[in-house]
Parts: structure tokens; sequence; C-alpha cells
């Protein structure tokens, strides 16, 4: 038989492997083995190595030559040392490397039967027979720390099978428990740490929760009638199940994260490779009818989530937690993403992408020299990234780079002067999305680095930093693309403030408009001694303002108390980005402290009799005024509007309701004054005075608390009680009704003619009676005469 296995006919040879198979798993026979072994490699028959991999007894030393037989070219061969493996090979008897390899060339095989023939034996052998169903043992078994790649492939292809179903009660909550303290009721998280397998497990779960959520979402917006709902009730199912199972807040999820890391290198090594996955992450994004992709998402933020953004910030943070560690981690990124972009074969998606994260960056870095001398340095990236996105013909590509122009520009010792131009040109020519996000980048600039200082970079000539800024009231040429960069700041911004036929068309928010935005950037930027100017140049009928019809009037009055307004509706709205953390809290001057010491003393320079105008003037001051909030620190600024709110309300003591709040707020101040019953000097208030540069002499011989107002005295006239007087007529036949006379003298003849009507009515009744009586008497006289003439005859 030996010699037969050389046989140079292909049908003898398998005649002699059969044949010799049935010794080959004796030990005195290891001669046959060690013949099968030589000839595997070396045989050119696909059915000769087929059956001699079929013929291999279990052992150490044939294991390794069947795992080679699962690469190779024929997928009978391939197929056949799966179906060998799973019937002679248990799972505790391969080692790890041999278990991982075997699933990771299986699962990965071009051949659809050979994988089947995988999944078939990781299945039916190794999860139900070795493992007792249970997923996580069998994850242990294959050393998913070292051999991640394999056990994701593992896991994905079990829960595409089914056969991994999350069971009532296990999610990752329960993992972050909260503990109650014996010493307060405070209750402070206590993170259960997570095995390398169990947290795969989960996030494999969520990742295909998620994924099947979308592409069910996907097929039910594709789909109409009965299957799309069966499609969406899918999808909703599917992110319902993922809601249980992820941690109530990103905090927790950011929490059970660090506590991880904290825990020992390796796991700082693998939250690392997990922060550069969640970088490179591009936006979800979904196809519509017309095959164009639509980003998921705000558009803007990292993941198309503010949220998500700060968390990935936080822990990206936390592994990178050197000084310079996290920027260069980030701006590596950027340079890989932004090679396409700067070879113009992006599509728009990538340069969102790519913005995105270059926008993380720039929000979370502590200073400009922090993204200096790193993979590229940020002029270029200004140069070769940001001013070409923001000239983009895709209108999302154009919005996310001008808000990175916005967060750039508040990095920099002094603005750039392409910057400045770029972000004026976007807010004058750009739609609404684009010129809300310009207009609120340019008030950021403005407030951060000063106003003069950002014409200054422009070619403005500005002679000095404290003189007074002047607004133009003269219209401006809109049109002119070229002159708009030559316009200052404050006064292109006021011109876009007045101007009315802004397109909010494409605005992403209904209840966002650019003349909104602009309102809410007065409102920070107005803080400052230019507040009232703008206000009183735009109050119709102030300042000599002329005024027009009744609705160009409201119209008119709408529009200069929008600014104020919105910077506390829309104070909670998007911004171009948050100003680096180096920023403190902003002086006096530029606070709302100083802009309610400003309206206080505007209302009071008016005497109690006003015109109309100034009558609805001083009251929205008054309205803005009680919206402003106070900081703790500024207990000079308290006391001083303490006093001044006495004259604000004998300014507008006809209107009550004003007054109450005012009361209201007067006795806010007093809860935060900490010495309230410490009088302030008139040096104090003059050196406040000063910092406003306002000129303003208050009395301080008046007490600080606001006088009671007296109750209005009751217009309501009192009821006269009506007098009414009884008659009664007799008549010789029967009583008359009783009759009402009424003191009115106006109703007399109305009141004379039902009584007239119920009279005659009542003697016609009673006359009725008589009648009767008088027929009844003729009837029986009648009829006693009858009676009389039969008698007689």
């Amino acid at each position: 038989m030996k010699l037969r296995a050389g046989d140079k006919v292909p049908v003898i040879r398998i005649s002699a492997v059969r044949a010799l198979s049935r010794f080959a798993s004796d030990c005195e026979n290891s001669d046959i083995l060690d013949l099968f072994l030589d000839m595997l490699p070396l045989e050119q028959t696909v059915e000769v190595r087929k059956t001699i991999v079929l013929s291999l007894p279990p052992s150490n030393v044939t294991a390794q030559a069947i795992i080679d037989s699962t690469l190779d070219v024929s997928e009978s061969v391939r197929k056949a040392a799966y179906c060998v493996l799973a019937s002679k090979f248990p799972l505790q008897s391969l080692s790890i490397k041999h278990r991982t390899l075997i699933l990771q060339r299986g699962l990965a095989d071009r051949s659809v039967a050979v994988s089947n023939e995988c999944l078939k034996l990781l299945k039916d052998e190794w999860l139900i027979k070795c493992c007792r169903g249970d997923p996580l043992e069998l994850l242990k078994f294959l050393d998913v720390e070292t051999y991640e790649f394999v056990g994701e492939s593992v896991a994905d292809a079990l829960l595409k099978a089914g056969l991994i179903k999350v069971r009532d009660g296990e999610n990752i909550q329960q993992y972050t428990s909260a503990e109650m303290a014996e010493d307060s009721a405070r209750c402070t998280p206590s993170i259960q740490l997570m095995e390398a397998e169990v947290a795969l497990y989960w996030r494999m779960i969520c990742r295909h929760l998620q994924m099947e959520a979308q592409a069910k979402g996907s097929d039910a917006a594709s789909t109409m009638g009965t299957e799309a709902a069966v499609y969406a009730a899918e999808a909703s199912d599917s992110n319902d199940l993922l809601e249980q199972i992820l941690p109530a807040t990103i905090s927790d999820y950011i929490d059970l994260v660090k506590a991880h890391i904290d825990a020992d290198a390796t796991n700082r090594k693998v939250a690392s490779t997990f922060v550069l996955e969640l970088l490179h992450k591009p936006f979800d994004h979904e196809v519509d009818q017309y095959g164009d992709m639509v980003v998921i998402g705000d558009g803007i933020n990292l993941g198309g989530d503010k949220d998500w953004a700060e968390a990935v910030s936080g822990l990206a943070r936390k592994v990178h937690a050197a000084s310079g560690e996290f920027e260069e981690v980030v701006l590596g990124v950027v340079e890989e993403i932004a090679r396409p972009c700067r070879e113009r074969t992006a599509d728009f998606m990538q340069w969102m992408h790519c913005l995105a994260v270059f926008g993380l960056c720039l929000e979370k870095a502590r200073s400009y020299h922090c993204i200096q001398g790193r993979a590229t340095e940020p002029a270029e990236l200004l140069q070769s990234l940001l001013l070409p996105a923001a000239k983009h013909s895709h209108l999302e590509v154009q919005r996310i780079a001008v808000r990175c122009l916005g967060l750039f520009g508040l990095l920099e010792k002094k603005p750039s002067q392409e910057l400045v131009k770029q972000l004026k040109v976007s807010f004058v020519k750009g739609p609404a999305p684009i010129s809300i996000i310009a207009c609120k980048a340019l008030f950021d600039l403005g407030m951060w680095h000063n106003l003069q200082e950002v014409d200054r970079v422009v070619g403005q000539d500005v002679l000095s930093q404290h003189q007074d800024y002047d607004i133009t009231s003269s219209p401006l040429n809109f049109s002119d693309t070229d002159g708009i960069s030559n316009i200052k700041l404050l006064d292109l911004l006021y011109a876009g403030l007045i101007k009315d036929d802004w397109d909010n068309s494409l605005a992403s928010d209904e209840n966002e408009s650019v003349q909104g935005a602009l309102g809410e950037g007065f409102a920070k930027k107005c803080i400052s001694k230019s507040f009232i100017t703008v206000m009183r140049s735009m109050w119709p009928g102030i300042n000599g303002n002329a005024g027009g019809s009744a609705y160009m009037v409201s119209n008119m009055r709408k529009r200069a108390v929008q600014a104020p307004l919105y910077k506390n509706e829309m104070e909670d709205g998007n911004d171009t980005g948050k100003v680096p953390e180096v920023i403190e809290e902003p002086p006096l001057e530029c606070g709302e402290e100083g802009l309610a010491i400003r309206i206080a003393t505007e209302v009071a320079t008016f005497h109690t009799k006003k015109t109309p105008a100034e009558k609805s003037y001083v009251s929205a001051l008054c309205r803005i005024l009680v919206l402003l909030h106070f900081r703790l620190s500024e207990q000079g600024a308290i006391q001083l509007i303490r006093r001044l709110l006495i004259r604000v309300a004998e300014s507008v003591s006809a209107e009550k309701d004003l007054v109450k709040e005012l009361r209201r707020m007067a006795d806010h101040l007093k809860a935060l004054d900490r010495h309230p019953d410490q009088e302030m000097s008139q040096d104090q208030a003059n050196l406040i005075f000063g910092r406003l540069e306002l000129d303003f002499n208050m009395d301080f011989n008046v007490s600080v608390e606001m006088p009671q107002t007296p109750a209005p005295c009751s217009t309501k006239p009192t009821r006269r009680r009506k007098q009414v007087r009884l008659e009664e007529e007799s008549s010789d036949e029967d009583s008359s009704p009783t009759s009402v006379v009424p003191n009115n003298l106006g109703t007399v003849s109305a009141r004379s003619q039902r009584a007239s009507k119920t009279a005659a009515l009542s003697k016609m009744t009673a006359k009725q009676p008589s009648e009767s009586m008088k027929m009844m008497k003729m009837r029986k006289a009648q009829r006693l005469h009858h009676e009389d003439s039969d008698g007689s005859d």
C-alpha cells in the first residue's frame, strides 16, 4: 500500500491512502503518518490532498498540517480541513494561536461554502458543545485582549447568525452603579472594571444594534406603505434596546472608560487606539431618494453631536494627559485625513470630517503655542485647508469652515488679515446658515481682540483704542465685494442688523435668523458704551428719529429691542465655538453688571413726564434690565445698582407690573449683597462710573429700600338698591293682579302696557263663570217647562 500511495494514477493513490488510513492512528505504525505528512504538501491532485486531510488522525503533529490546509488553493480541500477540525479536534485541545488562526482564516474565506463550514464549526462544536452556548466563555478561549480582531470577527458572526441574545437585566449600566455615601446624601459612582472579553462583547452588541437600526431606517425611508412601517418598527426596536444597554449619560460612559484607563498601562494603550479610531470615524450619513449623501447630525461637531464631541475630547485628554500631547495626536490625525483635501480629490464628506477634527483641536487647545511645531504649522493649515474650505461649492463645507476660522482667530495673538476678510465676505455673501456662523465669529473676534485691533489688521486707521466708536447710520453697499473688507467691523454688523432682505429660508433652525444672531452678538458686545447709542439710534421718536405708520413704528421698536432680548433667549444656542480655556471672566465694563448700570443711568435721566416715544423707550430698557444677571464677585456694582433702582422705579412708577419686577430684582440684589446694611460712599460710586465712562450725579441721602406701592383705590361704582312698590286694585267682580311700579321712568311705559294686558286677561277669565251659570239656569227652566207640559197631558 505504501508503494501504491506513490502510483502515478490519482485514483490508485486515493485508494491506497484510504487503505492506509485504517492503520494511521496506531502508534506502532508511525511510518504511515509520516508518509501522509510527506505526501500532503507535494501532492498535485486535489482529490488526493482532500483524501489525505480526511485520513489524518487527531494529534499535535497532524493539527498543524490540517490548519495549513485551510490555505489550500482548492475550496474542497479547505472545506475538508474545517470538517476534520470540527469532528476530531475539541476546542480545549487546540492552542490559543491555533484557535484564532482557524477562525481568522475561515470567517474571512472568499468561498461562501468554506466560511459556512467554519461558522458551523464555531457554532455547533465550540459554542454549543464546548461552551454550553455562552458567548462570553467562548471569547475567553480566544484571548481577545491579544487577538482583538479575531474576537470582533467571531462576535460579529454570532450576532449576524442570531446566536447572541441580550437577556433581561443585562446592560452596561450594571458596571456603573451609584453608591450612597454614609455621611451625606450624595451618590458617588462605583465603577466595576470589565474584563477584556466583556468589554468587547458589549462593544460589538452596541455596534451591531446601531448598524441594524441605521440599515432598517434607510430601508424604511426608501420604501412605502406596510413594508416601510415594518422596517421603521424594527429600527425603533433596535434603538430602544440600545438605549437600555448603554449608560444613562455620556458622562457615565466617560467615567467608565477613564476608570479602565487608570487601571494599567495596557488599557491606556488600548484606549489610545480607541481614541484614534474615534477621531478617524467620519460623519454618519444616509442616501436620499435622489442618490445624494445626507449628513446625519449637526454637521459641525465631531460625530454630528456636541455632547459626543465633548466626550471624545474628554477621553482624549485623559489618555494623552501630558502637556501638548493632545494637540500632537489630534493634529497628526488632521495631517493624515487632510491630504485628499489639499490635493483637491476629497468629496464633501471628507472635507467635513477633516474640518470637524481640526475644529475639535482648535476648540480645546489651550493656546496658539500648543498647536505650533506639530505635523503641520497652523499658518499652513489656514492657507491650505480653512480658507479654501470657506470657498467650497458645498454649503455644509463652508459652514463648518467658517466656524473653524472663528476658532482659529481666537487662538491667534493677532487675527490674520485673510481670516477677517473671509469672515466678512461670508457674512455678507453667504446664505443664512453661513452668515449666522460668520456673524458670531466676527463678534467673538471683536470682543477677544478688541474692535480697533480687528479693524487695524485689514488696513483701517484707528487712532486710539479708547476713542469713541461711532456707528455709521448711512446704508452700506453690500454688492461691492472688494469694499466689504474696508468697512469697520461694528459698522458692518450694525448695517446687517438694519438690513431687511436677509434670506433665512435655508436656516437650519426655524427659530434662528441672521438678525437674531446679530441681536445676540450686540447684546454681548454692546455691553460697552455703544449699547445705549445703538438703542437710541434705532428707537423711533428718540433723538429726532422718524416714526412713520403704526406698523413701521412697531417693527422699529421690535428691531431695537431684538439685540438685548436675544442674548437671554438664545444664550444656550449654538456658538461658533468656546473661547479658549485661558479666558477669565469678563471685567465690569464688558459684563452684564456694566450693562445694567448703563441702562439704569439712562432711565434715570428721563423725568416723570415723558412723551409716548420716551415712555416706550424707558419701558423697553427696564424690561431688559430685569433680565440681567449679577455675579457675586461684583459687590460694588450690586450696591450701586440697588441705589439706582430707586430712580428707575420713580421713572416708571405708572407701570405697576414693571415696578413689581424691579422690586423683585431689588430683593434679589439685596440677597446677593454681602453687606446689605453698609452704606456705599460717593467715591466708590464715582470709581465705578469712571470705569464705565459715565457722568451721573446720584443722591446718596435717599434710602436704598424700594418704596412700597400703595394699594389702588377701587373704581367700581356702588350699586343702587331698587325700590319696589306694590299696589293692589280691586273691582266689583274680582280683584286685579299685583302690579310692579319701577323707579326708572324710562321703563314705565313698557311696564304699564304689560300690566294693562294682564288686567284685561284677568277680567276676561273672570266673566266666563257668570255666563256659564246663566246658560245652566236657562236649560233648567226649559226642562221644568217640558215636565209640566207632560203632566198636564
